[in-house]
């Protein structure tokens, strides 16, 4: 399992998730997220520091946007099977913006954070969720030589 932002799984050219597309194939599934609202955990390039962020308004007629309007507050959207026949499929077959936000994120340019993506050709499922919360990033502790069977 490699569990990354969108981007890295992705079936995107150069991205992580393209390099093992070719090693496993259709024996490998890539699950993408989206999200309506909440907060996440990103770094401040100019300040370098971590915190949670509150995610902006999807805009009109992004992914996030058409997955928010479902009457359900969580679901998975298989899309392995949609092609521009499918009913009601055609919208993810055409480039839509859609919400990527990395390690990184700067509240003055949250026109950076959306690109038009193929969803489609780049994930087998989508994972969208009503709301979102920052993650929580726990303590780190080095092991030593002495820690093991015996040790800690």
């Amino acid at each position: 399992m490699l569990w990354a932002h969108n981007y890295h799984v992705s079936n995107q050219r150069y991205a992580q998730g393209s390099y093992l597309k070719e090693t496993f194939g259709d024996d490998m599934v890539v699950l993408a997220f989206t999200h309506e609202r909440g907060s996440f955990t990103a770094y401040s390039r100019n300040a370098q520091s971590r915190r949670a962020w509150e995610l902006d308004e999807p805009l009109a007629d992004s992914v996030e946007h058409y997955l928010s309007a479902a009457s359900a507050p969580q679901f998975i959207l298989d899309l392995r099977q949609v092609d521009e026949t499918t009913v009601g499929g055609s919208w993810l077959t055409e480039a839509r913006e859609t919400r990527s936000i990395g390690c990184c994120y700067e509240e003055d340019e949250p026109e950076n954070y959306w690109s038009p993506e193929r969803m489609t050709e780049l994930y087998d499922l989508i994972a969208h969720f009503e709301a979102t919360n920052a993650t929580t990033v726990l303590p780190f502790y080095a092991f030593s030589e002495t820690d093991g069977p015996g040790g800690r």
